[in-house]
């Protein structure tokens, strides 16, 4: 199983998602609640994707859906979506 990223929230990172690659294809568990900032506690995101589990058979349309996310406003780490992008296409 390889993971992209890690539903979390320190002061250097912030993520919404959980992104790994499982036998034939990618999933991608969107979190139900984000930590408060500075507090020990978590509310509800309040997005229409929140405790949604996607299923995406190629590693771009695992980007794609990840774009399709953080534009929603998940917060969703750059370095994820630039690795699945390069699974898809490889440096020549």
């Amino acid at each position: 199983m390889t993971t992209y990223c890690r539903q979390q929230y320190t002061r250097e990172i912030r993520c919404d998602v959980t992104v790994v690659y499982v036998l034939n294809g990618w999933s991608i568990a969107v979190a139900r609640k984000r930590k408060v900032p500075g507090r020990m506690r978590y509310e509800p995101i309040g997005l229409s994707h929140d405790g949604d589990l996607i299923r995406c058979l190629t590693p771009a349309k695992t980007a794609e859906q990840l774009r399709k996310l953080k534009d929603e406003g998940y917060s969703v780490p750059d370095t994820a979506i630039q690795q699945l992008d390069d699974e898809w296409m490889p440096a020549t």
